[in-house]
């Protein structure tokens, strides 16, 4: 039966996988729709950075409630289940491309625009919780008092490079 539960979890995994890619083959159209702010956290228990970074963002979670942010953690860790659940809430939300370009990168929160599907900000192990509510609430301004045109991505700033290139040679944050 767990045999059968292994198999059935890698079939899911290659099911995604193959919607995913296949729907990366033009560019995303899909808009950020339910929240003011994404905060997408890419993890893993073998992360040094998370285990620095954890505690640091439940805090600031905890102390930033009454903030619009949508929290998501893709936990590399978590159990296919968990896994494919957060997966698909990120396509849902346009945020494949961010999915894409930094599969396999951990230690980092990126804090996405829901015009845009693209990082305002990021949160690494260098920041506290103190620092990371005010992070939040600076990124809530941008997003807010800003529209889409006027917002430069990020990327290569706060946030790091890309790790590899999407599908058709888009780069994304171009």
């Amino acid at each position: 039966m767990a045999r059968l539960g292994a198999i059935l979890s890698r079939a899911r995994a290659t099911a995604a996988m193959a919607l995913m890619f296949g729907a990366l083959a033009s560019p995303a159209t899909a808009q950020l729709h339910d929240g003011d702010l994404y905060a997408v956290y890419f993890r893993a228990d073998f992360c040094g950075n998370c285990r620095v970074l954890d505690p640091e963002l439940a805090a600031a979670r905890a102390a930033s409630r009454d903030l619009p942010v949508r929290h998501l953690t893709l936990d590399l860790d978590a159990p296919a289940e968990d896994y494919d659940a957060v997966m698909f809430a990120m396509l849902d939300r346009g945020l494949a491309d961010l999915y894409n370009a930094y599969l396999g990168l951990t230690g980092v929160v990126f804090l996405i625009a829901p015009d845009t599907g693209l990082p305002v900000d990021c949160l690494t192990r260098q920041d506290n919780a103190d620092r990371i509510v005010l992070r939040l609430e600076h990124a809530l301004g941008v997003v807010r008092s800003q529209g889409p045109q006027a917002r430069e991505p990020v990327i290569g700033s706060t946030c790091p490079a890309p790790m590899r290139a999407l599908p058709q040679g888009r780069v994304y944050g171009e």
